[in-house]
């Protein structure tokens, strides 16, 4: 079975292409996560997934629900209309997160920006916040777009990742690590 980046990459290609024609990446952006709220919404899924709905009623469902969401004039073009008809007669109505974050990744490429995350355990301090962020754009080369993410789970110490990069500076990483090296 093809992963799920095997999957998305092909249609987030495509749309990436469309977007490129009048330089629409952000209002696509945003259409490509309204349709991931609308379709991976759990009744949603159930109402999808049922074998006696047609593609037609999906399609003409989601068209719908996107459009009582937010007023995008994309949400009108053929190109979009296209995209939902596509993926429903290929069955890939549920790879649109997928799809999303793979547009995504080639929008912020094109605008030379890297997306990381500090995920912690409180709240990290706003100047280190920018130590961080001025230290992945110098080894990045590229604007960062830092998003920050509190997990109680930790019990200290943050987990950063940016593009294919983890830096695991976590106190449970710290521990497990020193765990290996006691066994060995």
């Amino acid at each position: 079975m093809k992963d799920a980046a095997t999957i998305g990459r092909p249609y987030a290609r495509a749309i990436f292409n469309i977007a490129s024609k009048d330089d629409s990446y952000s209002s696509w952006s945003e259409a490509l996560n309204i349709l991931t709220l609308i379709i991976l919404d759990e009744d949603t899924v159930s109402f999808l997934g049922r074998p006696d709905i047609t593609n037609e009623v999906r399609v003409n469902f989601i068209f719908e629900a996107a459009k009582s969401i937010k007023d995008l004039s994309i949400f009108s073009s053929p190109q979009f209309i296209n995209l939902i008809k596509l993926l429903a007669e290929n069955g890939r109505l549920f790879s649109i997160k997928n799809i999303s974050s793979q547009f995504d990744i080639l929008k912020s490429n094109k605008e030379n920006v890297v997306k990381a995350k500090i995920v912690s355990a409180v709240k990290v301090d706003e100047g280190l916040v920018t130590k961080i962020t001025k230290s992945l754009e110098k080894r990045f080369d590229k604007k960062i777009e830092l998003e920050l993410e509190i997990d109680s789970n930790l019990l200290g110490g943050a987990i950063i990742k940016a593009d294919d990069m983890v830096i695991d500076g976590s106190i449970k990483n710290h521990l497990k690590q020193l765990g290996k090296s006691l066994s060995s």
